[in-house]
């Protein structure tokens, strides 16, 4: 099994770890959705072999003793692990015990619900959405309905869910049909406008953060257009741990291409492969950033995001981190896109 293998069969589960068996079902490894985030931010590639990053040494219960699910949650207690695979005298795997199965809602015992985060989610929502012209000639953007929800509630209810309840919305375009809105919906988060009085690019309006992001924790950025399946808590704490400037989420995506290729030697055919398949990781628009990373950016003055992670990467004082991520991931600012997302949120 290769890594890619792997990113596939996590983003078909809920569970955050896969357990790697020989032919006969004796379990050999663990890997975890970290192990596979720190390998390719490291440089391992997506057709290298599991077995290059997992982990040999693992808890595990034995299933010929009695009170499994009792001896797994003290296990899943002592070693603060999620899950625990269930083994046969012979090594082989016959069943995996879960802390979410183990502990129904509303058990007492059961762990605590997300924490409140204090670190701001930015949202730049001054756009003129061209590419979802007409629409956006009435409406902005963000209030592209996908549903009963426009898109910007899609967003906040995805951050709220990971506990995070401090928004800034970047506004310019149609700003005011964006204030009220919000002010009509009256939500259970707070919600604060920053005004662009020029179209600043992608970037350029962070300046207007100044007065917003001075207790100095990393905020969340994130396009109006771009909805993530998965923990915010767990890429701020990547970030974190990283000690990055700047982390870029991206997504992993197959690209397959829709001709034979050529490989040559000594100028001459060496082999040719069939319509191959190419992994890379793309840019999703969501970001954490050090509030440092704001003075590298002049105020009033046009940048685009490509440009301030060149600059943050070029000036030395910051490590520019990029985060994995293999959950669903939409991006809706292009007709092709929305109709994909509304089909997809809609199912």
């Amino acid at each position: 099994m290769t890594i890619r293998d792997a990113m596939r069969r996590l983003n078909e589960t809920s569970c955050r770890i896969l357990f790697v068996t020989d032919d006969h079902a004796r379990i050999i490894g663990v890997v975890t959705d970290g192990n596979i985030r720190r390998a390719i931010a490291n440089g391992t590639g997506f057709t290298d072999v599991l077995a290059s990053i997992m982990t040999t040494t693992f808890v595990s219960i034995d299933a010929e003793r009695g009170n499994v699910r009792q001896r797994a949650v003290a296990l899943m207690r002592k070693h603060d692990v999620a899950q625990v695979p269930v083994l046969d005298a012979g090594s082989r795997l016959v069943d995996v015990v879960t802390w979410r199965e183990c502990l129904p809602p509303g058990d007492g015992s059961a762990p605590p619900p997300q924490p409140r985060h204090t670190h701001a989610v930015v949202v730049m929502a001054g756009g003129k959405g061209t590419r979802l012209d007409p629409f956006t000639r009435i409406l902005p953007k963000p209030l592209i309905p996908i549903r009963e929800k426009p898109i910007i509630e899609h967003i906040t209810d995805r951050f709220v869910a990971s506990g995070f309840h401090r928004f800034i919305l970047v506004v310019n375009y149609k700003r005011e049909m964006l204030k009220l809105y919000f002010n009509e919906l009256a939500p259970s988060y707070d919600v604060h406008f920053v005004e662009e009085q020029e179209f600043l690019g992608t970037a350029g309006g962070l300046t207007l953060l100044v007065d917003h992001v001075r207790d100095n924790k990393p905020f969340i950025l994130t396009n109006c257009d771009t909805l993530l399946e998965g923990d915010y808590a767990d890429i701020l704490r990547w970030h974190e741990d990283q000690g990055n400037a700047m982390t870029i989420v991206a997504s992993h995506k197959i690209v397959q291409l829709p001709y034979g290729v050529l490989r040559l030697r000594d100028g001459a055919f060496h082999e040719m492969q069939e319509k191959p398949e190419i992994d890379m990781l793309v840019n999703t628009g969501t970001y954490i950033i050090d509030p440092k990373v704001l003075t590298m950016l002049k105020s009033g003055q046009h940048c685009d995001m490509d440009e301030l992670i060149t600059t943050v990467h070029r000036s030395g004082s910051g490590r520019v981190g990029v985060y994995p991520h293999w959950g669903e991931w939409l991006d809706i600012g292009q007709w092709e896109a929305y109709r994909e997302s509304v089909a997809r949120i809609s199912a």
